[in-house]
């Protein structure tokens, strides 16, 4: 699968102009979910998997407005769970072949 095909969550962060207490987010933003990300969850989720793992990328930009933000993109990691079922195969095999 392209990468760019890969369904993916858009967050964009920036500083928190109104922090006020050690205790608020120094940043804080938006995103948006589409649903072809939420499908892919749900169907891996209904393929018996119990935690999807994901990878997250940013990149620092400007707004339009001069503000610096951070742009992030996080998707499903296809890679991780190509490997992980790759070892399962490989354990399912080597149960297969023990004698016992």
């Amino acid at each position: 699968m392209d990468f760019k095909d890969i369904p993916r969550i858009s967050i964009a962060s920036f500083k928190n102009s109104r922090k006020e207490k050690a205790n608020q987010p120094d940043f804080t933003g938006f995103g948006d979910v589409g649903s072809e990300f939420i499908e892919s969850l749900k169907q891996l989720l209904e393929s018996g998997k119990s935690e999807i793992p994901l990878r997250v990328a940013g990149w620092n930009k400007t707004s339009k407005k001069g503000n610096n933000f951070i742009s992030y993109s996080i998707q499903i990691d296809t890679y991780q769970m190509e490997q992980a079922e790759g070892q399962s195969i490989e354990q399912d095999t080597v149960k297969d072949e023990s004698p016992w």
